[in-house]
């Protein structure tokens, strides 16, 4: 029973989340057969920083957001956080590995504090009119053997993120959570 309770609130909130980034219109007819096929989930896990393999028992969270459209629009649900402790939801975008590239920034999100059980609940509505991942991210470019990642979306202690930089100035990744994959999002203007 009391596992029923810990994911009840994070089903409602993603049922709640789907249902409103499901309305989000888009013109290229992805819709079909009553499934809004413009919905995509993201799973982050917190990981250790030395191995990258799942810590056991560890934080994690689903954010949902839509594939295409106007704006970005996401809700996310994490569990197993630290509790009282302000989390920011970032893009963070990769360098290309040129020597004496700069650092580039990222993208807030959302930001939010967990409760007393280390809960989080995060939704957003971001015009960020263009793709994600952006053309600058490495991400976004074919590696020596095709692949494209896509967008990095961590969530990251907001201690360790600098909002008016959009950088990331601490690395406390030890507490973070991070993604099995990257994600898509093509932007279409109306």
């Amino acid at each position: 029973m009391k596992k029923l309770l810990v994911f009840t609130p994070l089903m409602l909130v993603l049922l709640i989340s789907l249902i409103a980034v499901s309305v989000t219109p888009v013109d290229d007819g992805i819709k079909a057969c009553g499934v809004n096929r413009n919905i995509g989930t993201l799973t982050l896990y917190q990981k250790d920083p030395i191995t990258w393999e799942r810590v056991p028992g560890g934080g994690w969270g689903t954010m949902v957001y839509n594939l295409a459209g106007a704006r970005f629009n996401i809700a996310f649900a994490g569990m197993s956080l630290q509790p009282n402790t302000n989390y920011s939801l970032i893009y963070y975008i990769d360098a290309v590995s040129a020597p004496g590239s700069p650092e580039l920034p990222g993208v807030l999100i959302a930001s939010g504090k967990t409760g007393p059980r280390g809960n989080l609940f995060l939704t957003a509505s971001l015009s960020l009119q263009q793709n994600l991942p952006f053309a600058i991210d490495a991400n976004s470019q074919p590696d020596a053997n095709g692949n494209i990642y896509g967008a990095k979306i961590f969530l990251v202690l907001s201690s360790d993120y600098d909002a008016g930089s959009n950088l990331v100035t601490g690395w406390h990744m030890n507490q973070w959570m991070f993604p099995l994959n990257g994600i898509f999002c093509n932007y279409t203007p109306r």
